[in-house]
């Protein structure tokens, strides 16, 4: 049950909040247990998934995330950009109801073990015409999506890959957040 430490009761978690997270990955490092993934699905994927997303997408996402069977990747860094969300060139643009991604992520933790990658993109807001971050959650299996692992020298649990989204359609409900 320490997967989903951080994740609301409700959803099957313990409840508690990112410094029972670091509490657990101290206790598991010190034992020689990986860990990337533990920090990248329940903390960052679960805490944004609980904080910014629908009532649907917390039912549907966070049970799995607490209990470790719906491992969630997050895809942000980019060849020329690193974490800069105001540099990424990941683009969303709407198609009807639907949304087309378009991009390449680098240095993407754990895409192997993941059934969904959180996404981060831009995408220009209708209301202002102003490129803003957006946040989608992407089926590993998705026609266009594609991984490709990074050849590594350092021995790790995690593999690292460069993730290539061409022409990735998803749904409205794969949009995290406003």
């Amino acid at each position: 049950g320490y997967l989903g430490v951080n994740i609301p009761e409700q959803y099957g978690g313990g409840g508690g909040g990112i410094g029972d997270v670091a509490a657990v990955c101290e206790e598991l490092a010190a034992q020689g247990c990986p860990l990337l993934m533990m920090v990248v699905s329940p903390a960052i994927c679960g805490t944004v998934i609980e904080r910014f997303g629908t009532d649907e997408q917390k039912q549907r996402w966070l049970p799995g995330i607490a209990d470790g069977t719906g491992t969630m990747a997050f895809a942000i860094t980019e060849p020329d950009a690193g974490t800069n969300t105001h540099a990424i060139t990941t683009s969303a643009t709407k198609d009807g109801n639907d949304y087309v991604l378009n991009g390449r992520k680098v240095w993407i933790s754990g895409v192997d073990e993941a059934e969904n990658v959180l996404v981060v993109a831009r995408m220009k807001d209708s209301a202002t015409g102003r490129l803003k971050p957006v946040l989608f959650v992407v089926p590993t299996d998705a026609p266009g999506f594609e991984a490709q692992v990074i050849p590594m020298e350092i021995v790790s649990p995690e593999k690292q890959f460069s993730v290539f989204l061409d022409d990735v359609r998803l749904g409205a409900d794969a949009v995290v957040g406003s």
